[in-house]
C-alpha cells in the first residue's frame, strides 16, 4: 500500500468564499496536538485545518501547508479519510439533501465517485447525519446509520473522523464514522478509474458544508478501521487499536472504547478525555436504546471525575484484565473532608458536594467485569458513586484503594438510589466500604467481599439493604444501620483478625434488622440492638422489630431452599453464536417470529440479539431444540399492535435449561411476554419478560434484576434477586401454588402487589413496596389465601398508602392487617416480619 501525499497532478479544490483561506491557516484549529499513523506506529505534529463554508463555493488552490495527492489511474482498493468539524448547520430542508465534505471522482468521464457528506432528512424531522455516498451511472446511493439522538448526528462542533473504503475484489464501498461502520453497499460493477478529481465542500441541492477539515489521506488499499489515522493529545509510538477478543461476541454490536475513542489503556497516558467523550455520546439515548461500551484489557489512567447519566452498559474484559485507575496524588482527590467520585452515574447537573440530588429516573446503568482502583495519595476519593433505578447492576467488579486510603469504595449517597443489584463484588480499603442513604428504593447484594476498611464496612442511613453471602475480613465494625433504614443479612461470615471491643452489627433505635445464618469471629458482641446484645458466634435467626401475624403463625421466616443462578459463560470461546439477523429473509411483513424461529430451529446452541435490535411478532416464538443461551445486549422483542398472544414460549426439553441475559420481552396489557409450557428450566438476568405466565407442568425459574409481572403455576419454583414489577391496577405477583423465594422486591403504583394462594409458599427478604398513586380503600397491598408466607419489607407513603396491608384468608376465615398497625415513623413503614400459614382443616 502507499499513502498518496506526493506532488503530482493538479487537484481540484473547492472551498466556500465566506470561509476564505487567506490568513486563516495558521489560526484555525486542529483536532489534537498529534496525528498518529498506526501504519507506521509513529506520531507527528498535527497540521492546521482550513475553514469551509459560505453562500456559494469558489475555486482555490491546494493550501501550501498541505501535501498534494497523487490520484491513481487504477486501483484495487483505496481508503479516503479526514478529520472534520461541523460549525453551523444549514436551515432544515424541505426535502432530503446532502452537503458533501469531500468528494473523490475516480473517473470524470463516467462520473464514478464517492463522497463523505452531511445528509439531511426531509421535514418534519430534518435531522442531519454524517454519511457516505457512491455514484455510478448517474445514480447515487447513500450510506449512513440514522439514529434518533444518536452519535451519527451532526450536532455540536466536535471533531469527527470520516473514512470511505473501496474494495475492488468484493465490489463494496463502506463508510466509517469515528472508526465505526455506518454501512456497506455492494456495487453492481467495480468503480472505474481515469482522470480523477478531489473536491472539498462541493454543493448538491440546497446545502453547503460549514466547518473545518484537515488534510485528507488517500491510501491505495482498503484499510481496516484500526489502521486509520488518529488525532490524539499524546505522542504515541507503536500503539495498536486493533480489537481483541472479549467476553461478548464480536457480532453483538458493542462499542470498543479503544477503537472508536482512542483510549490507550497502557496505564501511562491519560485516558480521561476519551472515556468521558464515550460516556457523553453513548448515554441517555431517547427513545430508550442501550449501548454497551467495552473496555478491552488494559489499565486506563484517569485524572478527573467521570460521569454518565443512564441507559448505558459498561463492560470490562475481567477484573484481572480491565482496570480503571485514578492517577496517584490526583488534583481534587486529596482532601478527605471534600471527597469526590472517580466514577459517578446519574444526573450530574443536579449533583452537589453534599452528595444529594439525582432523580428516580436514572434507569438502567450497568457495570460488569472490571476493577476500579483509586491509586495512592487520594484520601478524598470515592471510587464509585452509583445510581440506577428500576433495573441496574454491578457484577464481577473489584473496587480497591492502592494504599488503603479513600473516603468510600461504593457510594449510594444521592437521593433515591435503586432498586439495583450488586453481585460478585469485592471492595478493598477505604474509610467506608459501602455507604447508602435515602429511604427509596432498595438495594440488593449477593456474594460480597469487604476487607481492610478503616472505619466501617457498610453504613446504611435510611435505605433498605438485602444482603446474602457477605464475607467481611475487617478490624472494624461490619454494619451500622439507622435513619429508619432496614438491613436483611443472610448466610454470611464476619471475621475480625483480633478481638474487637466494638460490635460487628449495630442497629440504631430507628433501624430495622433481620439476621439469619451468620457466623462471626473476633467480635465478642455480634449484634448490638439498642439495649439488647447477641454474643453467639452463630446467629441462626434474629429479628430486631416485632413480628406480626393474623393467624398465630410461627414468628420465623419460611427459610425456603435457595439455589444459585446460572449464567452464560461468556468467556467460553467454544460457544458459537447465531445472529438472528442472519435469518432476516424469513421476516414476513414486519413479523420477526418466523425469522427468530428459523434461528432457533437451525440447531443453534447460542442465540444472539445484537445491540439496538428491536423486533415485533404476530405469533409466538417457541424456544426449543438445542438453544441453551440467549444474549440480548439490552435489545427488545415485543408484540405487534393488536397481537394478544405470548411473544415467546419456553418449550424445550424438561431436562434442559435455557438462560436469557440482557434481552427484554415486552407485553401489551395482559398479553405478550413469555409463556412457560414445558418442564424446561428458565433463567432471566438483567432483562426479561414484562409478563411471565407459567402453565401447569412448567419448570423452575431463576430471575435477577428484572421488571416482570409474575404468574407462577402450581408446583413451580422461583428464585428471584432484585425483582421490580410495576403495574397499575393488575396484580404484580401471583403465586398460584408454587414456591417463590425473593431477595429484594420493589413494586410501584396502585395495585395488589402480591397474591399468594392455593397452598403456595412465598418468602420475601427485604425490599420496598411503593404505593405512589391513589389507592382504592379496599385494595390490599398483599393478598394471601390458604397459603404460607413470610415477608420483610418497607414502604413510603408520602401522600398515598394502602389502608389494608394484608388481607389473609385461612380455611374460610378472613382477617386484615391495616396500615395503622404497621410500625411507622413519618411516611416510612416497616413490616419487620409478617408470617402466615394454613390453618388445619375443620372438616372431619
Amino acid at each position: 500500500m502507499r499513502s498518496l501525499f506526493s506532488m503530482a497532478s493538479a487537484v481540484a479544490f473547492c472551498v466556500g468564499v465566506g470561509g476564505g483561506l487567506a490568513g486563516a491557516i495558521a489560526d484555525e484549529p486542529r483536532p489534537e496536538r498529534y496525528l498518529y499513523d498506526p501504519l507506521t506506529g509513529q506520531s507527528q505534529p498535527f497540521d492546521p485545518a482550513v475553514a469551509l463554508g459560505g453562500d456559494r463555493p469558489g475555486e482555490a488552490t491546494w493550501p501550501e501547508q498541505w501535501p498534494s495527492l497523487d490520484l491513481p489511474d487504477a486501483a484495487t482498493g483505496f481508503t479516503l479519510e479526514l478529520f472534520v468539524r461541523n460549525d453551523a448547520l444549514p436551515a432544515p430542508p424541505g426535502h432530503a439533501t446532502a452537503a458533501p465534505v469531500l468528494r473523490y471522482t475516480t473517473d470524470q468521464a463516467t462520473d464514478d465517485a464517492v463522497a463523505l457528506q452531511v445528509y439531511a432528512s426531509p421535514r418534519p424531522h430534518a435531522y442531519h447525519w454524517w454519511a457516505g455516498a457512491v455514484t455510478q451511472d448517474q445514480q447515487t446511493r447513500r450510506m449512513t446509520r440514522n439514529q434518533y439522538n444518536g452519535w451519527t448526528h451532526v450536532r455540536d462542533p466536535q471533531w469527527r473522523h470520516l473514512a470511505i473504503v473501496y474494495n475492488h475484489d468484493t465490489r463494496t464501498v463502506t463508510t466509517w464514522l469515528d472508526y465505526t461502520k455506518l454501512e456497506t453497499i455492494e456495487l453492481e460493477r467495480p468503480l472505474r478509474f481515469g482522470q480523477g478529481a478531489l473536491r472539498l465542500a462541493d454543493v448538491e441541492g440546497e446545502q453547503t458544508f460549514h466547518g473545518h477539515v484537515t488534510p485528507p489521506r488517500l491510501t491505495t488499499e482498503s484499510l481496516e478501521p484500526w489502521h486509520f489515522q488518529r488525532a490524539t493529545p499524546h505522542d504515541l509510538n507503536d500503539v495498536s487499536f486493533k480489537p481483541t477478543d472479549g467476553p461478548l461476541p464480536q457480532a453483538s454490536g458493542y462499542v470498543d472504547l479503544r477503537l472508536r475513542y482512542g483510549a490507550v489503556g497502557d496505564g501511562v497516558h491519560d485516558d480521561t478525555a476519551a472515556i468521558q467523550r464515550a460516556f457523553n455520546e453513548l448515554q441517555n439515548r431517547v427513545p430508550t436504546a442501550y449501548e454497551t461500551l467495552y473496555f478491552p484489557p488494559g489499565t486506563y489512567l484517569i485524572s478527573k471525575p467521570l460521569t454518565w447519566t443512564r441507559f448505558l452498559v459498561v463492560q470490562g474484559a475481567g477484573v484481572d484484565k480491565t482496570v480503571l485507575r485514578l492517577k496517584n496524588d490526583a488534583e481534587g482527590f486529596g482532601d478527605a473532608g471534600a471527597p469526590d467520585a472517580l466514577l459517578y452515574t446519574g444526573w450530574d447537573q443536579w449533583r452537589n458536594r453534599t452528595g444529594k440530588g439525582n432523580a428516580g429516573n436514572v434507569i438502567g446503568n450497568y457495570l460488569f467485569d472490571l476493577t476500579i482502583d483509586t491509586g495512592t495519595g487520594n484520601p478524598g476519593a470515592v471510587a464509585l458513586s452509583f445510581h440506577a433505578n428500576n433495573h441496574g447492576a454491578i457484577e464481577n467488579v473489584t473496587i480497591r484503594s492502592g494504599d488503603g486510603t479513600g473516603h468510600r469504595g461504593l457510594d449510594f449517597s444521592t437521593n433515591w438510589p435503586g432498586p439495583t443489584l450488586m453481585k460478585n463484588l469485592r471492595i478493598d480499603g477505604f474509610d467506608t466500604g459501602i455507604y447508602a442513604r435515602a429511604g427509596e428504593y432498595s438495594l440488593v447484594f449477593e456474594n460480597i467481599e469487604l476487607a481492610n476498611q478503616q472505619q466501617i464496612a457498610i453504613s446504611n442511613n435510611g435505605n433498605v439493604l438485602s444482603i446474602r453471602n457477605l464475607r467481611s475480613d475487617n478490624a472494624v465494625p461490619v454494619i451500622e444501620t439507622g435513619g429508619w433504614g432496614m438491613v436483611i443479612l443472610l448466610d454470611s461470615q464476619l471475621h475480625a483478625p483480633e478481638e474487637l471491643d466494638q460490635p460487628a452489627i449495630t442497629n440504631a433505635s430507628d433501624g430495622a434488622l433481620f439476621v439469619r445464618n451468620v457466623e462471626a469471629s473476633g467480635y465478642p458482641v455480634v449484634i448490638r440492638d439498642g439495649d439488647r446484645e447477641v454474643r453467639d458466634a452463630h446467629v441462626e435467626h434474629y429479628l430486631a422489630g416485632e413480628p406480626q401475624s393474623l393467624f398465630d403463625a410461627p414468628a420465623r421466616s419460611l427459610n425456603l431452599p435457595i439455589e444459585s443462578t446460572p449464567t452464560i459463560p461468556l468467556n467460553d470461546a467454544d460457544i458459537e453464536w447465531v445472529d438472528v439477523r442472519d435469518f432476516a429473509d424469513h421476516v414476513d411483513q414486519g413479523d420477526w417470529a418466523p425469522a427468530i424461529q428459523a434461528a432457533i430451529d437451525s440447531g443453534a446452541e447460542a442465540l444472539l440479539f445484537p445491540a439496538n435490535f428491536q423486533a415485533r411478532v404476530r405469533q409466538p416464538v417457541d424456544m426449543r431444540g438445542s438453544v441453551r443461551y440467549v444474549l440480548g445486549m439490552k435489545s427488545t422483542i415485543g408484540p405487534h399492535k393488536g397481537y394478544e398472544g405470548p411473544v415467546m414460549r419456553i418449550a424445550g426439553r424438561d431436562d434442559s435449561t435455557v438462560i436469557f441475559e440482557r434481552l427484554d420481552i415486552d407485553r401489551q396489557g395482559d398479553s405478550g411476554g413469555v409463556e412457560h409450557v414445558t418442564g424446561q428450566r428458565a433463567v432471566f438476568r438483567h432483562g426479561g419478560p414484562e409478563l411471565y405466565q407459567g402453565r401447569e407442568g412448567a419448570g423452575d425459574v431463576l430471575a435477577e434484576n428484572v421488571s416482570t409481572l409474575w404468574r407462577l403455576a402450581t408446583g413451580q419454583r422461583l428464585w428471584g434477586r432484585q425483582l421490580n414489577p410495576e403495574s397499575h391496577d393488575i396484580s404484580e405477583i401471583i403465586n398460584d401454588g408454587g414456591d417463590m423465594w425473593i431477595l429484594g422486591l420493589k413494586t410501584e403504583y396502585a395495585s395488589t402487589h402480591v397474591e399468594n394462594r392455593n397452598a403456595g409458599r412465598l418468602e420475601v427478604l427485604g425490599g420496598f413496596l411503593y404505593p405512589v398513586t391513589q389507592v382504592p380503600p379496599d385494595m390490599p397491598l398483599v393478598l394471601n389465601g390458604d397459603a404460607a408466607m413470610s415477608m420483610i419489607f418497607s414502604t413510603s407513603a408520602y401522600t398515598h398508602d394502602h389502608r389494608i396491608y394484608f388481607r389473609d384468608t385461612q380455611n374460610d376465615v378472613t382477617r386484615e392487617l391495616v396500615n395503622r398497625e404497621i410500625d411507622s415513623k413519618g411516611p416510612r413503614r416497616h413490616v419487620h416480619l409478617y408470617t402466615s400459614s394454613p390453618l388445619p382443616s375443620s372438616s372431619p
